[in-house]
């Protein structure tokens, strides 16, 4: 698949979240905006979904199809609805990546420069990837033990609001190494993205969710309790 896009920098309202120290006037967003599909014009995350429904990978739970319990990507309240992958977030903007500084200006401008690029790249079906939440040690073992598709399968502590399961189209090395040298224009020969936890990131597109994992984990972990408990049963008759 072709996928195409051109650099967009969102200039918003500063963040007034009350773990942003530092409140700012203004705050900023650089990504890559998903325009087309082999062609195929995409304008929302609802487009996104629905190009790529057919190419997702088939996941299943103890051996029970998963994909229809997909939905397409829900969006934050006051979130623009484009489908993207992020080149920086709002907190790299900011001087050491701190939201307890205030917006480097050259950042910005940096970044200005680079808005409008457009970018194209190819990706396919074995480009995709799975990422579970889990809650405890419990239920990790249960993301390895009931959860198989053809794709990687990796684990977080969230993976977004209303959610528990997300999956991710993350392009290979090169195009990762492309995108990256992007964002380094930006915010120096050093950057990489990262999560709240400091760990490194890669670039990717997230495609679609579920808030149904753990309960299909769940209800798994209980059939196989349940199998486990019959001969027992069986013997107390």
């Amino acid at each position: 698949m072709k996928i195409s896009g051109v650099i967009v920098l969102d200039e918003m309202d500063g963040r007034k979240d009350p773990w942003v120290v530092k409140k700012t006037k203004n705050d900023y967003f650089l990504a890559l905006k998903i325009t087309e599909i082999d062609g195929i014009p995409v304008n929302t995350t609802s487009d996104l979904y629905s190009k790529l429904y057919s190419h997702f990978p088939d996941v299943k739970v103890d051996g029970a199809s998963f994909n229809h319990l997909f939905t397409n990507v829900t969006l934050p309240n006051g979130a623009k609805d484009i489908a993207h992958i992020t080149l920086g977030y709002f907190p790299d903007f900011r001087f050491h990546r701190s939201t307890q500084e205030d917006v480097d200006m050259q950042k910005v401008a940096a970044a200005r420069k680079l808005a409008g690029n457009e970018i194209s790249f190819e990706v396919t079906d074995a480009d995709f990837e799975l990422v579970a939440q889990f809650k405890d040690a419990l239920t990790r073992l249960d993301i390895k033990s009931f959860i198989s598709t053809a794709v990687p399968v990796s684990e977080a502590p969230t993976v977004g609001m209303n959610r528990d399961v997300i999956l991710n189209l993350k392009p290979g090395d090169e195009v990762q190494n492309q995108l990256r040298a992007l964002s380094c224009k930006v915010f120096g020969e050093n950057y990489y993205p990262e999560n709240s936890r400091g760990d490194k990131l890669a670039y990717h597109l997230t495609v679609a969710q579920s808030n149904e994992m753990l309960n299909e984990l769940h209800a798994a972990r209980k059939r196989e309790k349940n199998v486990e408990a019959e001969p027992a049963l069986r013997m107390g008759m």
